[in-house]
């Protein structure tokens, strides 16, 4: 009780659902809770209906984070956000919307990659080698050169587009 927990905020991929992203194995071993935020938009995919973010979704995302800060008794320093695939771009816009939301991001298989105005967030980006995504490792390499000590590229050898990291 003395110490305040972190937030994981997970973002589902195009097409997904909140459910599929509560990651109850990382809220147990963490003790942290996990804010699952389902995309607004309704898509038909071909496992059926599913669920994208939109441009709008980003300012609610952090605004979500916020409100459990303020309202659930969340370490404001502990705000992480977690996004697979367009999910992860969806990560790196909720950043963008409002900053001080979140202390860092992860992305995972995102066609996105961190540009200029996530220089003073921490992001570490995981990507498969045998995801279409993985062409974007050469961008963020270059970056971290660039910009040291926020930015990091964990690739998952072998690891396809869906393969989420342990």
């Amino acid at each position: 009780p003395a110490k305040k927990p972190g937030l994981l905020v997970t973002l589902h991929g195009h097409g997904g659902n909140a459910e599929s992203m509560v990651l109850r194995d990382f809220a147990a071993r963490r003790k942290w809770p996990v804010l699952a935020v389902q995309g607004g938009g309704d898509v038909q995919t071909p496992q059926g209906p599913g669920h994208q973010c939109d441009g709008p979704d980003a300012a609610y995302i952090a605004a979500m984070a916020k409100w459990c800060v303020q309202n659930r008794g969340i370490d404001a320093a502990k705000v992480v956000s977690f996004g697979h695939s367009a999910g992860g771009t969806m990560a790196l816009y909720a950043h963008t919307a409002d900053p001080s939301a979140f202390t860092g991001i992860i992305t995972c298989s995102a066609p996105a990659v961190p540009d200029k105005s996530h220089e003073d967030a921490r992001v570490v980006v995981f990507l498969g080698t045998a995801d279409p995504n993985f062409s974007n490792a050469a961008g963020i390499q270059g970056r971290m050169k660039k910009e040291s000590g926020h930015l990091a590229l964990t690739m998952m050898e072998g690891a396809e587009h869906n393969d989420l990291p342990a």
